[in-house]
């Protein structure tokens, strides 16, 4: 039987993307992106709202892609597949972490704030690559 890890993600960049390199020299971006569901309460009939925060990586082109365009704010689509990973901090502590890791950014915002066209253009444009890049070298 085969199985499918795929995630699509349609939301707000929480805080600008944290850029960092592995040892490999292979670049890397870490962004959180704020989901939202709404629902009327069958009961009240109160519109009612919650907020979902999903980690994010993306590793090489992508990594530089969301280095240069995403930012705190920006109206993203992002697609990948689910991993779970655990590292050691600096103090030592084991920590565990699910993250979404990117395949492909669609860059949804229109405009930027100086009122020229910003890397999605007219209709949004799209960022995708292949991932590269090993988990052993990841530092975090």
């Amino acid at each position: 039987m085969k199985s499918l890890n795929r995630v699509q993600e349609l939301g707000h960049v929480a805080a600008d993307p944290v850029i960092r390199f592995l040892p490999s020299g292979t670049q890397t971006a870490n962004f959180t992106v704020a989901t939202n569901k709404r629902w009327r309460d069958k009961q009240s009939g109160e519109l009612k709202e919650s907020t979902t925060y999903i980690r994010n990586v993306a590793f090489g082109p992508l990594a530089e892609v969301a280095g240069k365009y995403v930012k705190k704010g920006s109206h993203v689509m992002v697609e990948g597949e689910i991993q779970n990973r655990d590292y050691t901090g600096q103090d030592g502590v084991k920590r565990y972490v699910t993250e979404v890791r990117i395949s492909q950014i669609i860059l949804l915002d229109k405009k930027n704030g100086n009122g020229s066209e910003d890397a999605a253009g007219e209709n949004g444009a799209e960022a995708a690559a292949e991932q590269s890049g090993s988990d052993e070298d990841i530092p975090f």
